[in-house]
């Protein structure tokens, strides 16, 4: 790719002023098409990068920076996420709100990345630090798992879903005297074994995955996807919620488990990015909306994740989770009596340990 590290300064310089005007404020800024401005400035910068591809075709632009190494698969997908919801804002299909502004707003993040990587004199000082402490995170762990609740809550809530140096080489054994055959006989024979052993394992390996494999694809994936996540078979459940999703790319229960499973992995990228096209693909489901929030808390944005676990309980005021959940990111943003308030609503579960971090539950 021929980069040209002076028209990606000045197109970095141009993309700035578009993206300060995401992370002005809370909402995304007026205008008729903000989204599309917004993926301007990224194309702009793209485009400078890879000059060697055709303006305006987006999985190209993106496609050159992943086949560079300039930016990881997860990154890719978010800037092709980014693009669609442009798109579909031309087309009318939505309105802008929060999720979009945290894709603008990562979108500049990895754009940054990327250039001070391939010239480091396009950082921002201010910026950085500005996604330093967006980027502040807690751990996947600040919220349990209660598989009780989640398979009670999920019930009720997926009804509302439609659908360099060379390697040391092994040591070589000291010459044997000729008459130490027996000795070498017996390294032999245990050399053997230890073959044969490996031999065994491997095939009893083979034949676990093999058996795993035809669980997850025999019968309903998506029910016997739910089935093997509440037993705690996750690379089951994994291999069953990713075909049911392959079967009906349309239904948003696979990419809710999928994005679940992501966070209390830890891989809160990931989680966050399948949560979102969930909530694309059912807007009047409960559960999408409360498991999105449930990333967003995990990755440190309880006022982004308040938010969604209020739209989930406006579809299902009697999902516990979400009010559990909902008294934890209140606590957290300072706000204990409203907290309070939720918490005692909801009774106890795992959200009182997330919340105690924050204040002192009696």
């Amino acid at each position: 790719m021929n980069v040209s590290a002076d028209r990606a300064r000045e197109a970095w310089k141009g993309a700035q002023t578009v993206f300060a005007t995401w992370r002005a404020g809370a909402a995304a800024p007026a205008g008729p098409q903000p989204l599309q401005e917004a993926w301007g400035a990224v194309a702009s910068v793209l485009q400078a990068l890879a000059p060697d591809v055709a303006a305006g075709d987006a999985k190209a632009l993106v496609g050159a920076l992943r086949h560079e190494g300039l930016c990881t698969l997860d990154e890719a997908h978010s800037l092709i996420d980014l693009h669609a919801a442009a798109m579909r804002e031309t087309e009318g299909q939505h309105a802008v709100s929060d999720m979009h502004r945290q894709m603008v707003i990562r979108a500049s993040h990895i754009l940054e990345r990327v250039l001070t990587q391939v010239d480091g004199s396009v950082s921002s000082a201010s910026l950085q630090e500005e996604y330093s402490r967006a980027s502040a995170r807690v751990p996947a762990a600040d919220i349990p798992v209660d598989r009780t609740a989640h398979a009670a809550s999920d019930t009720e809530s997926a009804r509302r879903t439609s659908s360099g140096t060379p390697m040391d080489a092994p040591r070589m054994p000291s010459p044997t005297p000729p008459s130490s055959r027996t000795a070498r006989g017996t390294g032999a024979l245990k050399s053997s074994r230890f073959v044969v052993g490996l031999v065994v394992a491997c095939l009893v390996c083979a034949g676990l995955a093999a058996l795993l494999f035809a669980r997850a694809m025999s019968g309903d994936p998506m029910q016997e996807g739910i089935e093997a996540y509440q037993a705690g078979q996750r690379v089951v459940a994994r291999l069953a919620f990713e075909r049911a999703l392959s079967d009906d790319p349309s239904d948003a229960r696979p990419l809710i488990y999928l994005g679940r499973l992501s966070r209390e992995e830890g891989d809160l990228a990931t989680a966050r990015r399948l949560l979102e096209q969930a909530v694309q693909r059912a807007p009047d489901n409960a559960l999408t909306h409360r498991e999105l929030g449930s990333a967003l808390l995990a990755d440190g944005q309880p006022e982004l994740a308040r938010r969604f676990y209020v739209r989930a309980l406006s579809i299902n005021p009697n999902d516990r989770l979400a009010q559990g959940y909902l008294g934890c990111s209140l606590a957290r943003l300072g706000r204990v009596d409203e907290a309070r308030r939720w918490l005692d609503r909801a009774g106890p579960g795992d959200w009182m340990a997330c919340a105690a971090q924050a204040y002192p539950v009696p």
